[in-house]
């Protein structure tokens, strides 16, 4: 996931452009303000998504580093050149630049999330720290959670319905190479089976329904 600033100097706003579409305004708007201010690394960040947008991923790469290094960056310009750095296939220089962003932040449960499917991608990654950096995130994000409770009937015969929650891993995700297989191997004859995800966008593999269960 990519964090885009709104970019505002004395008489420019950069980033609300890209919203509607219009990737030519706001490319003008951010060349003006890094005109007035070279040191804008808000501006820079914008920049380089946009490019990436445009689908100009290694030079979107080289705006997002001088994002980072023309002045204090926070962990989203290192997070977004992470996700660009993955993009191109430069696996390891992206997670460490995932690292630099949970260092930046630890609390962001996103960044984390990044840096845990940039791991995965690593060639040859130990399975070990894989496995511990996952355990590093449920202490930090897991482990504070109360869980919920419910009365059950324990009747050894009724139906029983299998939750599974995945954010994103029941379309692209790294992780859905293991979790889909699984996810199909069940008898629907004797279970029923819920995705619970954060996003709206339908698995194109998995014959499902979609419910919008924000608002519940």
């Amino acid at each position: 996931r990519h964090t885009r600033y709104i970019s505002v100097t004395g008489v420019q706003t950069c980033a609300l452009p890209i919203s509607a579409g219009d990737a030519a305004g706001t490319s003008a708007a951010l060349h003006r303000t890094l005109a007035l201010v070279p040191s804008f690394t808000g501006a820079w960040n914008n920049l380089g998504l946009l490019v990436a947008m445009r689908g100009r991923l290694p030079q979107a790469a080289l705006i997002l580093r001088r994002a980072i290094f023309t002045g204090p960056s926070g962990p989203d310009g290192w997070n977004n050149l992470g996700n660009i750095l993955l993009q191109v296939a430069d696996v390891d220089a992206a997670v460490a630049c995932y690292r630099v962003a949970v260092e930046k932040d630890p609390g962001n449960a996103v960044l984390h999330s990044n840096l845990i499917n940039g791991i995965r991608l690593v060639d040859g990654i130990d399975a070990a720290a894989e496995l511990a950096e996952c355990r590093r995130f449920a202490d930090r994000f897991a482990a504070p959670l109360t869980p919920l409770v419910h009365a059950r009937p324990r009747d050894p015969d009724r139906r029983l319905t299998v939750g599974y929650v995945g954010g994103d891993s029941f379309r692209f995700h790294t992780a859905s190479r293991s979790i889909l297989p699984l996810v199909e191997a069940h008898d629907r004859s004797a279970v029923d089976v819920v995705l619970f995800s954060d996003t709206d966008r339908k698995s194109t593999r998995l014959n499902s329904s979609h419910t919008d269960i924000s608002r519940m």
